[in-house]
């Protein structure tokens, strides 16, 4: 698939063989160089002036002329408008205007890593509370975008930087919940929260019970053994039963 960068140097191409083949239809009409030039610049930008010499009765190349610079001030002027979104989307004007809406939070619950794991609860908690203001934060672009359907702020970012959680305004929230897959991930993610704002209420999922141990000993407020609980449970169902 073609990329918006090869599509404009595309309609770069096209416009300028569009202006020479002007020129050069100016020439055959009689018209000195530096004439044909100024005329299918003037042209070329929209611009209604004329420093010709003969009338469109007089040849039949000059209406052509004129179609076809305006077709390069067409193709000018998209081109145009694809650098200046290029631009825009280069300059994330948009990460920083929430990034900004971000800073001005109080009292917010920061969720990460947002997985699919994460999707059913974030769900949850905006149908059931919706005076909570949730951050999360994605590792990639494709949770980024599932995320986006919901009323939440999203950020794309490494969970163990802490320009992330900066980002997230960690030191005005209320709550971080750790939902990694892995018990060393929590840990970490819990660790950098605890420094960065040591009041912040955490709620961690644990693995194992490894996991549970080590966040146990960091001081986490509440530790979510969903797989660890129904892991015992079906554990010890099979054993009454064999």
């Amino acid at each position: 698939m073609i990329s918006t960068k090869d599509a404009l140097y595309v309609l770069l191409i096209v416009a300028l063989a569009l202006f020479i083949i002007s020129i050069i239809l100016l020439l055959y009409s009689g018209v000195s160089l530096d004439i044909a030039i100024i005329n299918a610049i003037l042209y070329s930008l929209g611009i209604e002036f004329t420093t010709l010499s003969i009338s469109k009765a007089d040849n039949p190349f000059v209406p052509a002329v004129e179609i076809i610079d305006t077709l390069v001030f067409a193709i000018l002027t998209v081109v145009l408008a694809g650098v200046f979104w290029d631009f825009i989307s280069r300059s994330n004007i948009k990460t920083r205007l929430i990034a900004n809406r971000i800073s001005r939070l109080k009292n917010h619950i920061i969720i990460v890593p947002a997985e699919p794991f994460s999707f059913p609860i974030i769900e949850y908690i905006l149908n059931n509370k919706k005076d909570i203001t949730i951050v999360a934060i994605a590792r990639n672009k494709a949770d980024a975008e599932v995320l986006k359907r919901y009323n939440l702020y999203v950020i794309e970012g490494n969970i163990s930087d802490i320009k992330t959680y900066n980002i997230a305004n960690i030191r005005n929230a209320s709550y971080l919940i750790a939902l990694s897959d892995l018990d060393s991930e929590n840990v970490i993610i819990s660790l950098t929260a605890k420094k960065l704002n040591p009041k912040l209420k955490i709620i961690s999922r644990a693995h194992s019970q490894n996991g549970v141990d080590a966040l146990a000993s960091i001081g986490i407020d509440k530790i979510i053994t969903a797989e660890l609980d129904t892991a015992i449970y079906m554990g010890n169902d099979i054993i009454k039963n064999v």
